[in-house]
Order: structure tokens, then sequence, then C-alpha cells
């Protein structure tokens, strides 16, 4: 795979063309046909999701570069999710970029097998999750790679400007995935300098340095300003939303001790149990609670534990060698080592020693990044994936260098057999898994054929006709909830972190023509100090959204599976809080995937006039929700003609204690779950609205409750 000096015609770039098209073609078929709630955001803040007047192109992750060019995008009106059609064509740039600068590097034949492999081994990163952290590392990959060749090659500076425009965009995609293919293609810029400069006189080193330099020197700087002036601005539009989202992410990202093992350090700072169960399931900002002098607090425990878990007696150098055992650990026991470990293998036995130093390097790079993160608890996939990438280009690099040559074990052996060794280790890295790895890389491309949610099974259910059904939530609990113009819909975070209600994409790539986000708001992680959350507040009159949740006008959403969990960590922390008289019970039931609740207050409930109507009242446990109990009321025959418009059903315990429940918007009866209702007797009547405005209450009736 030697490098060919001559120049190469337009017909030596059509094989790369086409696999990339491949492939290009593959990722929008196997793509996941969900959105995450991170580009979820960006993207309905960049075009105006909120309302017009709403806009606001300073979010978290990509800069306005990338906000505003989604923002354009959307004022055609043309209703398409303009970030995942621009991650798409990223990645495809990216592929057809290194596939380009290799058939330079080792002639046509041999980056096209180079481009099948790339494709092979990246689809499930970039394109079977589109994800803009993991676009942004392929795209600074790649352009770090043709960069570093341009310089390598001394290229024209139209080539030099076309890989540094294109980290540019990689890094306006996300910042911080700069550390990555900086640190790793660093070390191979640092080597070949010395190696070239060593060769040069003593005069010319100095001026030789500067000029290999200034390419990449230029590229940070140009990035760096970026990044400083869009946080400038996000600042300027949200005033002390950084330095508070700083300390946030530093609690809200990683692991915290439970309250049990770490309750008199809660206790200190004013949190009880409740509040800490809230705060891990992330519907916690409360700024009256969780502020930023309670978050830094929060992370001071967070160290203390930490270091109190290593143990006193134990030495440093103990702490550290187990360390870097489990990060070692860890590092080969994943399925990408296979794909880094192949380049690493072709190096080792046909390569010089230079490349093998080079390889060895950016793999202690690598290795060194990857034990930093698990050390800090943040190697989440999204971070580990940016590593793995720039780890095997880099290799690549290295590989395709017209350095390479065979070791004297291999001299006999012809370029048929070497090109047979390469795809039989290819092979076996495809096929084959590490010790510790969930599933070979041939396994997930299985799964993602089998896997009925997505891109491509989307397409063939419209075609067929059959019933398409959403992870996350459907088409008609978004048209629904969206045009409700009468609620404000707030939306319990879910587990797996998809996105939060309503729902306004039609699939992957397209919106519903609706603008659901200027009834909807959120309670948990940073959105909440964004510009589109607060202009939504302050349209419907929200000072404290804890506070409003038993307004009349204000529901909650989440998923069946976790509404009672969620709803009862939300309830726990408000009777605590708040109110010691609040409740919460079903509103209705969207699509059969939407469980909407009302919270309630029996101090908030209006003054009634007593009546002598005898409301009969019966329970049962619900058919859909087990566990929710179901209350109907029934009037008298001789109130048949009797209209409402809203009721609640008021219980008193044998205690003594009395709760509210507001009755379901399509019939008089409430839908309680378990947890705030037990088996015994009640005292209960019906408090109710007519429709001429006057608010009425039946007379008080027996009620047995029981299972």
């Amino acid at each position: 795979m030697k490098q060919s000096n001559t120049n190469k015609s337009l017909y030596d770039y059509i094989p790369v063309v086409v696999v990339c098209l491949v492939f290009l073609i593959v990722g929008i078929l196997f793509v996941q046909n969900e959105i995450f709630q991170d580009d979820w955001y960006i993207e309905a803040s960049a075009d105006g999701f909120f309302g017009n007047s709403n806009r606001s192109l300073f979010v978290v992750g990509p800069n306005y570069l990338i906000t505003g060019l989604i923002w354009v995008l959307s004022l055609t009106g043309i209703r398409l999710f303009w970030l995942h059609i621009l991650l798409v064509l990223f990645n495809f740039l990216s592929h057809l970029l290194i596939s380009c600068v290799m058939v330079r590097r080792v002639g046509s034949r041999g980056a096209t097998l180079s481009s099948v492999c790339i494709g092979l081994l990246f689809a499930p990163i970039v394109s079977f999750e589109l994800q803009f952290t993991t676009t942004a590392a392929y795209v600074i990959t790649s352009g770090c790679f043709a960069l570093l060749d341009a310089v390598e090659r001394d290229a024209h500076l139209k080539w030099k400007l076309l890989a540094i425009a294109w980290i540019v965009i990689g890094s306006s995609l996300r910042f911080d995935c700069l550390v990555y293919s900086v640190l790793l293609f660093g070390l191979l810029w640092l080597l070949n300098s010395i190696d070239v400069i060593r060769h040069c006189d003593v005069g010319d080193r100095i001026i030789f340095t500067l000029r290999r330099l200034a390419p990449f020197a230029a590229t940070l700087f140009v990035c760096v300003c970026l990044e400083l002036s869009h946080n400038a601005l996000l600042n300027w539009q949200n005033p002390g939303f950084s330095s508070w989202n700083a300390v946030r992410a530093s609690v809200d990202d990683y692991a915290l001790p439970s309250y049990d093992e770490a309750a008199q350090e809660y206790e200190q700072i004013g949190l009880s149990k409740v509040d800490v169960n809230l705060l891990k399931s992330w519907n916690n900002i409360d700024e009256i609670t969780f502020s930023e002098e309670t978050y830094n607090k929060l992370k001071d425990i967070k160290l203390h534990w930490k270091g109190q878990g290593e143990g006193k007696d134990v030495s440093l150098l103990t702490v550290v060698s187990f360390s870097l055992f489990s990060s070692a650990k860890s590092f080969i026991g994943t399925t990408w080592f296979w794909e880094a470990a192949l380049f690493l293998i072709l190096i080792v036995f046909l390569s010089d020693r230079k490349a093998i130093l080079s390889a060895g390097l950016v793999f202690l790079g690598s290795f060194a990044l990857y034990a930093y993160l698990l050390a800090i608890g943040r190697l989440i996939w999204r971070t580990e994936w940016p590593i793995w990438i720039a780890l095997i280009f880099a290799l690549l690099f290295v590989f395709s260098n017209n350095r390479v040559r065979s070791i004297r074990l291999l001299d006999s052996v012809s370029k048929t057999q070497r090109t047979l060794l390469v795809v039989a280790l290819f092979c076996l890295a495809f096929f084959g898994r590490s010790y510790n790895a969930d599933s070979a890389l041939f396994t997930r491309y299985k799964d993602r054929i089998n896997n009925p949610n997505t891109y491509g099974r989307y397409i063939i259910s419209l075609v067929t006709g059959k019933t398409i059904n959403y992870v996350t939530y459907s088409s008609s609990a978004a048209v629904d909830l969206s045009e409700d113009d009468n609620h404000f819909y707030f939306s319990l975070w879910s587990n797996d972190w998809l996105q939060q209600y309503p729902l306004y994409a039609v699939d992957t790539f397209r919106f519903f023509p609706i603008g659901s986000g200027k009834n909807w708001g959120t309670l948990g992680q940073y959105q909440i100090r964004l510009k589109p959350i607060r202009s939504n507040f302050s349209n419907w009159k929200i000072d404290n959204p804890f506070e409003a949740l038993t307004n009349e006008k204000v529901r909650v959403a989440a998923r069946p599976s976790e509404a009672l969990a969620r709803n009862d960590e939300l309830l726990a922390y408000l009777n605590e809080r708040y109110s010691a008289t609040t409740t919460y019970s079903v509103d209705r039931m969207v699509a059969n995937d939407t469980l909407i609740t009302r919270y309630c207050d029996v101090k908030k409930i209006p003054e009634a006039d007593n009546t002598d109507i005898a409301v009969s009242f019966t329970s049962m446990v619900s058919d859909e929700l087990s566990d929710f109990l179901e209350i109907d009321a029934r009037f008298p025959d001789s109130q048949s003609g009797l209209h409402y418009r809203q009721a609640f059903l008021v219980l008193t315990n044998e205690s003594g204690v009395t709760k509210a429940f507001s009755c379901e918007r399509s019939s008089i009866r409430t839908t309680i779950p378990k947890t705030q209702i037990g088996n015994g007797n009640y005292i209960a009547s019906l408090v109710f609205e007519t429709d001429e405005g006057n608010w009425l209450s039946s007379a008080s009736a027996e009620l047995r409750v029981s299972e």
C-alpha cells in the first residue's frame, strides 16, 4: 500500500464515491426512528418551534452557526427535522472526505477497500443512532485526517482550507469533541515533525516548524473564538445560565451517594430523602431547593463520598494501580477494541519502527482518555465512541503512510496473500468479540435489521399500511396535546432518555405541521433555565412550575409504565415542600401510551354551596391501570338533567384527613393510584361546577374502598 505520486483522475474517485453512497443509504434505512431529547431541544429552539417570537439560537450543544443554519432552513416552511438531515449529510461527507484522501495516499483499489471498512466500522456509531456528539467527533476526526495529510504532502492552500473548514463545522456541532482528535492527531503531527525537522538545517527548523504548526493553530484559534463568542451570546440571552449549568451537570451527570449512604451530609445542606429521590429522577430543577449554591454543596458531597469509598488506609499508588487495571480491562473488553486491534496488528507486521511507535502512542493517548472518563464516571456511549473514532482513524493514517513496509517474516509474501491477511483480520474483527463485549459488530447489524423501529421499517409500514409503534409516543398523542389550547403540559422525565412530551415529529426526519411547544414545559434538566421555556412560562403566567402544578389549566404527562413512580416522587416532594394536601389522579389516557394526570389541592377547590343531592359512589380496580383504583360517582335519577363543567371527589378517611381528587374529563370518574388511597371507610362528596358557573357540593355518603 504505497502512496502513488501520479495525479489522480476523476475516474479514480468513482469507486469510493459509490461505496460512500451505499453506506449513506444503509445509514438512513437503519437509523433508529426516534429522536434523542438533546437533539429535539436543539432543533426546537433553532427553528422557532416554541413560536416565531420565541426563537433562541443560543442553546446547549451546537453553536449558533449550526442552529442558525437550522433556523434558515426552517424558514422555508418545509417541516423537516433539519438537524438530523444535517447530521446525515455531515456523516456522508466525512466518509467521502476520508475516502478521497485515501485515494491519494494508497491508490483507488486500496482506498475503496478502506472506504468499505470505514463504512462497516462506523455505521453503528454515526448512522444507526443519529446524535450530534458522535457526528461531531466523526466530522472533526475526518477533518484532522485530511489536514494532517495536506500538511504532510505540503498540499495547495485550498486543500488545507477545506480541511480547516470541516474541523470548524465539527467543533460547531460540539466543541469538546475536539479533544479526542487534537490529542491523537497531535501526537502523530509531533512525531512526524520531529522526524522531518531533524533532517533540516538548524536555521530552517523554527520556520519549518511554524509552517507545519500554522494550519492547526489557526484551526484551533477559529474554533475557540467561535465557542467563546457563542458562550458570551448565550450568557447575554440567558444570564447566569452557563455557571449554573456547569455545576448542575457535574452533579446530575455523575453518580451520587444514596440518601442512606450520606444522610448526615444531605441533612446539613437542608435536603431530605424525598429531595434526593427527586434529584435522581431528573425532575428536579426547583430553583428554590436546588439553587446553584445547593448544587455546589452537592458536588462537594459527591467528591467527599467518592474519596471515602476508596478507603482511608489505601495508598495513592494502590488506588491509581487499581484504576488503571480496571480501565485497561474495560478498554480491552469492548467491541471497538477489535477494530482498533486490527490496524495495530497490520501496522506491527507491515510497517517500520516509526509507524509502530506512532501506533503505540495513539493507543496510549486513547487509553488515557478512556481511563480519565471512566474515573470521573463520564464514560457513557456518547463520550466513549468518539475515542474509538479518533483512534481508528489515527491508526488508518499511520497504516496508509508511504513508509509502509513488511517485516522480514513477510518479505516473501505476495501482494495477494497480504490482501488476504487484511481481509482475514477484518473478518475476525467483524464477527468476533472481546471477552467482555456485549456483542460483535456483526450482531449489531443483525439486531438492527431485525429492529422494528428503524426508518427502513417505517417506510415499509407506510407502504404496506401497517400500524407504526414508536418507542416514545404516538402521533395521535402529539396532535391531541399540541392542539390543546386550554391546558399547559409538564412532561416527567422518562427513564430511558428518549424525548419528552409532546411528541412533535412524525419520524426522525419529519415534523408535524403543528407548534406543540407553545403549551409545553419541563420540571427537569437544563431547559428550564433557557429562554424558550421561560417564555412559555411567562405566556401561561407560571412563576414557579412546582406551585403551578395544582393550577386548573396545568396537566402532567408521562408514560403509563412510568407514571406511577414519576408522579409519586413528585407528589412526595410537593407534599413535603409546598403542601400537605396535594394529590394527583388520572385526567385521561391518550392513544394508550400517554397518561395525563391532574394535581389537586383541597385548599384550592372553590367554595361550594351544600346541597341534598345524593350522589352514589362505587370503587373498583382499574381495568387499564392495575395500580390504580376507579371511583365512579352517579347522580340520582331526579338530577339526570344536571350538567357540570368539572368535578372533584372529596374524601375524608377515618382519621379525619381530607383529600380532593379531580374527576376525569369525559366522566364523573376518579382514577386514583393505590399509593394515595388505601382500603377502608371514607366519607365522600362530589364538588362540581354547573354550566352556569355555580359550585355545588353533594350530600356526604359513605364509601367502602377495597381491592
